[in-house]
């Protein structure tokens, strides 16, 4: 698989994910919903970090990479993700679009998981669950499982965000 068809596509459908297996122990998230929501939605979010576990051979030379944010290309770290409190979210090009021909923006849908340990997030390719990790003024940060990479192996991915 290419580099460039990896990171082809929005922040939101890179991270295609069901929610992990594994206790809250750990995460650091507020403990009211509104507290939530006013985290989340007061601020728009650009990707910070972006991991894979254990790593994927993304080039197909034999060299495994874990952090898939040092390998993407720079003009996807401009991305700037939007969580509105009416359940709506938005993910913006930033000025360097990869490709001329891109669509400036994504829009979709998104809830808190009953329990408030997980993120659902809709998208016109369907829907995905995402465990919350953190989630503060500052940072949010998501993780799943995934099995998309094409070798059927299933792998933990984790992105984080930084408040802009």
């Amino acid at each position: 698989m290419r580099m460039r068809a990896l990171f082809a596509v929005p922040i939101i459908s890179a991270f295609y994910l069901t929610a992990c297996e594994s206790s809250s122990e750990g995460l650091s998230v507020p403990g009211s919903k509104e507290d939530m929501l006013a985290n989340l939605t007061s601020k728009q979010w650009m990707r910070s970090a972006y991991t894979i576990s254990p790593g994927y051979d993304i080039y197909n030379d034999g060299h495994v990479v874990s952090d898939l944010y040092a390998a993407e290309d720079a003009c996807r770290r401009d991305d700037v993700l939007t969580f509105a409190a009416d359940g709506a979210w938005k993910e913006d090009e930033g000025p360097t679009k990869c490709h001329v021909s891109d669509s400036q923006t994504s829009t979709g849908e998104w809830s808190f998981s009953p329990e408030l340990d997980s993120m659902i997030i809709t998208e016109p390719s369907g829907s995905f669950t995402a465990k919350i990790r953190t989630l503060n003024a500052t940072t949010l940060s998501l993780a799943g499982i995934s099995d998309y990479w094409g070798d059927g192996q299933t792998r933990i991915q984790t992105m984080t965000f930084r408040a802009k």
